[in-house]
């Protein structure tokens, strides 16, 4: 029992977590984009994407770049949920496998080919999940 409920919340905060983490690159796109222009904001973005995290707590050699940040976020989600599923299958949980998909294809869109448009994409598909999230029982 403890067990599972501690899942579901491992399974919520890392779910913030990649809010947090879709809502970072909106944001860094659309400034970019403000401030210096189109032709500026793909290598920009691409650069930050490349950096690596954490930045001071861990050695280089064993950082994550940012981007993959995004990939390990979702795939730790993808193997919670399916641990918490239990063998349910409804609507709710159709319409979330269908939009974390999506998801994972605006993430490699973006991590392809960093714009503005696929981080409002990606933003939005993380909604849409934490929005049909509410739903569940």
């Amino acid at each position: 029992m403890y067990l599972h409920l501690f899942g579901v919340w491992l399974h919520i905060v890392v779910g913030i977590v990649l809010s947090g983490y879709a809502l970072f690159w909106l944001v860094m796109a659309y400034a970019l984009q403000s401030a210096g222009g189109e032709l500026q904001t793909a290598p920009t973005l691409s650069m930050i994407g490349r950096a690596g995290w954490p930045p001071f707590i861990a050695p280089p050699a064993v950082r994550i770049p940012l981007l993959g940040l995004g990939w390990l976020l979702l795939a730790f989600m993808i193997v919670s949920g399916v641990m918490l599923l239990h063998g349910r299958f409804d609507w709710v949980i159709t319409a979330k496998v269908v939009l974390v998909v999506l998801f994972a294809l605006a993430h490699g869109w973006f991590t392809l080919r960093p714009s503005p448009r696929a981080a409002l994409v990606g933003a939005l598909l993380v909604a849409g999940v934490v929005c049909v999230s509410a739903f569940l029982r």
